[in-house]
């Protein structure tokens, strides 16, 4: 049965739609419509006065869905919105193939009344230090974490919580709320940075650690990303992975996104918490605790570490390709 189903946009709900369809944009002779996008199962026609036009077989489930995107109401009166919102999962899925996937982003659709947002969040460290790991952590977070997360006090991103705090906070975190990890020691690090820039490793373990969690949360929870570089260089540079069969696709891009979202803060606190536990590790390995970042101290400490146990330990405890490290093994 073919249904038809339209409603108003303002202007920054159609630059919205527009931006997460913009792979399927099609233009159209009439002159009245801005643009048309081709479902598999329906067509959407935005027009220039801002009516959106869905029509096919499929037309409640891409309105319930849009709707999400845009953050507006759905109909709660109407028994059939309501299964069919339950069954989005099936019919709009989030994880496409590496052959078939779309580089589509959201927008920053949430503000700073929304914080405090149950959303998926994933942030990164240990890129400015020379020693240490590179790890990604993805939080999920729902309403229930929050408020318990609140009752522990404030809690920001790490660059603005003292080591001593985060070594505190974080292990009470880890065990209240739903989380992924990806690490990347030194030894694979400088193996991987060979053959790829430090932005693809980023993408790769992101990617892996959002689907990971994504698996372990409820539908359609809105998934954001502490930006690090234009989300179509981030697809781009999950396009070639031999050993990955899945890309997802449905993230918000947002630059400082730990300051913006909660779920990222407290995914840049495990990881910070994680990063410190590793430093601490490779500091034994050596019989000196390691400097952190990549300023004069750490020069000076290389060439303490070199004097003590040769050039061939560095592989093993520092990113190899910082300039700290490349002066030194020249």
């Amino acid at each position: 049965m073919m249904l038809n189903y339209s409603f108003k946009l303002n202007n920054n709900q159609v630059a919205t739609i527009k931006k997460f369809y913009y792979k399927q944009l099609k233009l159209s002779p009439n002159k009245t419509v801005a643009f048309v996008i081709d479902e598999s199962l329906a067509k959407i026609t935005v027009y220039n006065n801002g009516t959106l036009l869905v029509q096919g077989k499929n037309t409640l489930s891409i309105v319930a869905f849009i709707k999400k995107i845009l953050q507006m109401k759905t109909v709660s009166d109407n028994s059939e919105t309501k299964e069919v919102s339950h069954s989005l999962v099936k019919q709009v899925p989030t994880l496409k193939t590496k052959s078939n996937a779309r580089t589509n982003s959201f927008l920053p659709l949430y503000n700073k009344k929304t914080y405090y947002l149950p959303s998926i969040g994933s942030d990164e460290v240990g890129t400015g230090d020379v020693f240490g790991p590179v790890i990604v952590c993805c939080v999920y977070l729902t309403a229930k974490n929050i408020v318990f997360l609140q009752k522990l006090g404030t809690i920001a991103e790490s660059k603005k919580i003292s080591d001593e705090k985060i070594m505190q906070l974080a292990p009470l975190i880890m065990k209240e709320v739903i989380y992924s990890v990806k690490i990347m020691m030194p030894l694979e690090y400088n193996q991987t940075i060979k053959q790829c820039n430090l932005n693809k490793i980023k993408a790769l373990m992101h990617n892996e650690a959002i689907k990971q969690t994504v698996l372990k949360a409820s539908p359609n929870v809105p998934v954001i990303l502490d930006q690090f570089c234009f989300p179509k260089n981030y697809f781009n540079y999950l396009q070639d992975q031999k050993a990955q069969n899945e890309i997802y696709t449905k993230i918000i891009f947002e630059t400082k996104a730990d300051s913006s979202y909660f779920s990222v803060a407290v995914a840049s606190v495990i990881a910070r918490y994680l990063f410190l536990t590793q430093i601490a590790k490779l500091s034994k390995q050596i019989n000196s605790k390691l400097q952190l970042g990549a300023g004069k101290l750490v020069d000076l400490q290389i060439d303490l570490i070199v004097k003590q146990h040769g050039l061939e330990i560095l592989p093993q405890i520092a990113k190899c390709n910082f300039k700290n490290i490349v002066r030194k093994m020249e």
